[in-house]
């Protein structure tokens, strides 16, 4: 005879799912506390918040947080103001994820950058321009200007601040899916969270230098160490937000077009629309 034929009835053993330990066959007693158990184990879960929908609802409410940003329809850029990075060609705002993070060998936590369809401005997409000690700028000059170093920095309800950053590409530190340069926030302010805005036509780049930034102007995002432009890919970045908010990759790459040039031509050609953004303030609706 089988020895689970001990254990269990012929009803238990056969699977029907009429018969439970209310019918008070087989081990009923052993069963009912098991029930008991785990519906204490559920409760407990559920006051700590330790349940994975809690998780997941917590994690929501405080990423999508509604959060004011600076009013501004036109004007310059200022420093610590509160904005919204569009791009163009993924008709997306920059955003985070702090779930999406890791430690790297620096010592600072890396989050995972993407672009988010999500138009309403929260937590997780709104950014504050940060300035850096001696630019080069008077102090007392609060606008930024084309070719000035700055920071791009989360908003304070998102938490401790992270800054836009990247580092030069090779084998082991890449995008996660198109294989580019890779672009994440860092809690570190080192040389490699340093970014200038350029003008978005290369032959007015020499002239514009040292004007202020308007707002609602396609622009693009140079980063200091590498040369190379910030850039919104179409590749889907699977996290938490991308089925409802269509989150896409960014990375740093310059989308130029190859051409043969000649000595003393400035016919540059423009970048692609990967790389163009737009400093969006009051109104960040209005640019979806």
């Amino acid at each position: 005879m089988d020895y689970l034929s001990y254990l269990y009835t012929p009803q238990q053993m056969s699977g029907a799912a009429s018969f439970q330990h209310s019918c008070r066959i087989g081990n009923w007693s052993e069963d009912m506390e098991l029930k008991q158990a785990r519906l204490k184990d559920f409760v407990a879960k559920k006051e700590t918040g330790s349940l994975a929908v809690s998780k997941m609802q917590a994690k929501f409410a405080h990423h999508l947080q509604p959060v004011p940003i600076t009013s501004k329809k036109d004007g310059a850029l200022a420093f610590g103001d509160n904005v919204m990075v569009w791009n163009i060609h993924a008709e997306s705002f920059l955003s985070t994820d702090l779930g999406d993070s890791e430690t790297r060998p620096d010592g600072a936590t890396h989050n995972s950058v993407t672009a988010t369809k999500y138009k309403y401005p929260c937590a997780r997409s709104a950014v504050v321009i940060a300035r850096v000690a001696k630019d080069g700028f008077a102090e007392d000059d609060t606008a930024l200007h084309y070719g000035q170093v700055f920071r791009l920095a989360t908003c304070e309800p998102l938490g401790t601040p992270t800054y836009l950053h990247s580092s030069p590409f090779s084998p082991t530190m890449c995008s996660k899916f198109s294989r580019l340069q890779e672009a994440t926030y860092s809690t570190t302010p080192d040389q490699y969270t340093l970014w200038k805005v350029l003008h978005v036509n290369p032959q007015e780049r020499l002239e514009s230098e040292g004007e202020a930034v308007p707002v609602r102007t396609a622009v693009v995002l140079c980063h200091v160490c590498t040369s190379s432009l910030l850039a919104a890919t179409a590749v889907s970045y699977p996290n938490d937000f991308q089925i409802e908010h269509g989150d896409t990759e960014v990375a740093v790459k310059s989308y130029t077009t190859l051409a043969k040039g000649s000595m003393g031509s400035r016919e540059h050609a423009f970048e692609g629309a990967q790389n163009h953004f737009v400093f969006v303030c009051d109104g960040a609706e209005e640019a979806a």
